[in-house]
């Protein structure tokens, strides 16, 4: 390689390093994760959400098959996954 490209390329890392080493000192410092923390906190609040439950009644294995076929739930939709 000749001198020019050794130097451009020497100037190009230094100006990347110092554009992520300023860019990420405010990432880095306690500020920035105090401010964080308490965008985590207020956007929370104090909402417990529900779990969901199926409430409807369950076919069982030996009941007929709700599809109206005649068969047991086992020997029809059972098997074909639903």
């Amino acid at each position: 390689m000749s001198k020019a490209r050794v130097v451009v390329l020497v100037v190009l890392v230094a100006l990347i390093a110092a554009f992520f080493a300023f860019d990420l000192k405010q990432y880095f410092s306690l500020d920035f994760f105090k401010q964080q923390q308490a965008a985590i906190d207020a956007s929370q609040g104090d909402v417990r959400i529900d779990p969901i439950r199926n409430r409807g009644q369950r076919v069982g294995r030996n009941d007929p098959c709700p599809c109206g076929s005649g068969k047991k739930y086992k020997m029809c939709c059972m098997r074909k996954g639903g």
